[in-house]
């Protein structure tokens, strides 16, 4: 200010300027530098990695009480909003669906797509990823109609950022195809399903292990819809597939035969019974998912020919979607520590959990890269 040589005191004695000391031209090129320290939460960060080492260990409930208290902390210090506040709510909305407890589950889950919502905005990935979670929570909870809305408004978001040729389409797609199993709207989800076909086929190429489990699911859709000559292709589709992956031995392709003998024995057997009374005509209408045929084989008491999956089967088909595992409580045990109590750890601790993957049918081999509590899905 010295250099420019301002008339900061008024001429000659007067009280005030005759004309403002500064203008416009005085501040161009100006631009204001604000200091802002970002409090770092030490403590809460260390909760926060020591959960994520008792999870990897096996140990969910102590690591679960970890996480919490690294929840508390980061509350106090950076108030409700904020990305690590929401990734903690993330982590024990998986522990606790994990655990069996559907409905904190769904709470935490809540909180964290909020957070996620207002943090990072709707056009944004983790959103997304925040309500496929919590659909899957609500229809676990069965909130069977709120979890559809979830997932078409996870579907929306994917499409306003993504595009529709993207590879998180494809998982939202199956999500919605397998959920529209519990209300019997099978036509529909074929549609879902072809749909997530296609896009497994452009991102992980033709006879890749998705379209496998992908195909192995549009199979079984046709078949509870009662079109047998179309679960018989898609089936035939994994069986080539694990065939030429796995070779003849494999538990995979095993099962794939198996899957295609009950489907031939269950069109064998409907056409049989819908020849004694209608002929040959409605045979065919029915191997082909004619809807008029289907009402009339369901009638005819066909039940075991056209089964329809139950709740729990379909929830356990979106575990494995979604990368979620079963856990195995052990008897209590008490685990020894011999470095003290370095991260604020008891010396002693029970409850251990065993982490095992769910009992594979042959729709998915099994990846180290699925585990549902892993601390790489953890920011």
């Amino acid at each position: 200010m010295l250099l420019h040589e301002y008339p900061l005191l008024p001429p000659n004695g007067a009280r005030h300027h005759s004309r403002p000391v500064f203008s416009f031209e005085d501040v161009v090129s100006i631009y204001p530098l604000v200091k802002h320290l970002h409090p770092h939460a030490f403590h809460a960060y260390r909760y926060f990695t020591s959960g994520q080492r008792r999870i990897a260990e096996g140990f969910l409930q102590r690591g679960s009480e970890l996480i919490s208290e690294a929840l508390n902390l980061l509350n106090t210090v950076y108030g409700p909003l904020h990305p690590d506040i929401g990734a903690c709510n993330r982590l024990l909305a998986r522990l606790s669906y994990v655990m069996g407890d559907h409905q904190t589950a769904l709470l935490y889950q809540q909180r964290a797509t909020m957070i996620s919502e207002r943090v990072h905005g709707i056009d944004n990935p983790s959103t997304a990823a925040e309500y496929i979670h919590m659909a899957l929570y609500c229809f676990a909870c069965g909130h069977v109609s709120i979890a559809f809305q979830l997932l078409y408004r996870a579907r929306y978001l994917a499409l306003l950022f993504h595009g529709e040729i993207h590879p998180e389409l494809a998982q939202i797609d199956v999500n919605i195809s397998l959920m529209l199993h519990a209300v019997e709207e099978y036509d529909t989800s074929v549609t879902f399903l072809e749909n997530a076909l296609k896009l497994n086929k452009i991102f992980h190429g033709e006879k890749s292990l998705k379209e496998a489990f992908n195909s192995h699911l549009l199979s079984q859709t046709h078949a509870y819809r009662g079109d047998f000559r179309s679960a018989l292709e898609c089936e035939k589709r994994r069986y080539t597939i694990y065939l030429e992956r796995f070779g003849e031995n494999s538990e995979y392709t095993r099962n794939s035969y198996e899957c295609l003998h009950k489907l031939t024995q269950q069109a064998v057997n409907v056409a049989r019974q819908l020849q004694k009374p209608f002929g040959a005509s409605r045979t065919s209408d029915t191997l082909n998912g004619n809807g008029r045929a289907k009402k009339v084989a369901a009638t005819l008491g066909l039940g075991q020919a056209l089964p329809t999956p139950s709740f729990l089967t379909i929830l356990d088909t979106l575990n494995r979607v979604n990368g979620i595992f079963y856990v195995h409580l052990n008897p209590l045990v008490t685990v020894s520590r011999g470095d003290g109590d370095k991260d604020g750890l008891s010396r002693k601790e029970a409850n251990a959990v065993q982490i095992s993957p769910a009992e594979d049918d042959g729709d998915s081999p099994k990846s180290s890269a699925g585990t549902a509590v892993s601390a790489n899905k953890v920011e």
